[in-house]
């Protein structure tokens, strides 16, 4: 497999040289991990840009009382900006939620790439740009998926809708599967009765 082919969906990508492809490539290590693993912890502090080719992955970190506190998911073409540092108080692990494809980068080794390839810079910025992105949006989706509030709102905005309207319509409409919209409206029925 080639190593930047998931890259390529990226705008940026077709701005980037073919020297500078040629030397991102060979900087990128190329690693297979199986369900359930996790990605070998580097010895000491070790700051890398993890790419996922393929595979979900869980970033979590543990807590002092040992609970494993999930961050969020990383999936094919996403990206992990992994901090390995034991002089934080809390340190991130990833594991493989499937079998995962990823290729890694040292961010010693990208600051030199970029120092010598212009256009590495704009590239890397689309793609932090991408990720803070998706990280809103799957915010945004949790919120609207943990709190009454979005339901509330549309029974206020479109009084009797509700009955007229099939619930995966309304659902999609609150940007929730059919499952977590009767979970939320549960909730809803639950706390009007009190």
């Amino acid at each position: 497999m080639d190593r930047l082919i998931f890259l390529e969906r990226i705008q940026a990508y077709s701005s980037l040289s073919p020297d500078c492809v040629v030397s991102l490539n060979h900087a990128l290590a190329r690693r297979v991990v199986a369900e359930g693993d996790s990605l070998p912890p580097r010895m000491g502090p070790a700051r890398e840009l993890i790419m996922i080719a393929s595979g979900i992955a869980r970033v979590f970190v543990t807590t002092h009382d040992g609970r494993d506190v999930t961050q969020y998911f990383a999936r094919a073409e996403d990206f992990v900006l992994a901090n390995f540092d034991g002089e934080r108080a809390l340190t991130e692990h990833i594991e493989a939620v499937t079998d995962l494809t990823y290729v890694t980068l040292s961010y010693a080794r990208l600051e030199a790439l970029m120092a010598k390839h212009v256009g590495l810079a704009v590239f890397f910025s689309q793609m932090l740009r991408e990720r803070s992105l998706r990280a809103r949006d799957r915010a945004g989706r949790r919120a609207r998926r943990e709190g009454v509030e979005p339901y509330e709102s549309f029974l206020h905005t479109y009084p009797g809708l509700e009955s007229e309207v099939p619930t995966v319509h309304i659902a999609s409409y609150l940007g929730m599967t059919p499952g977590e919209f009767m979970r939320v409206r549960q909730r809803y029925r639950e706390r009007s009765v009190m």
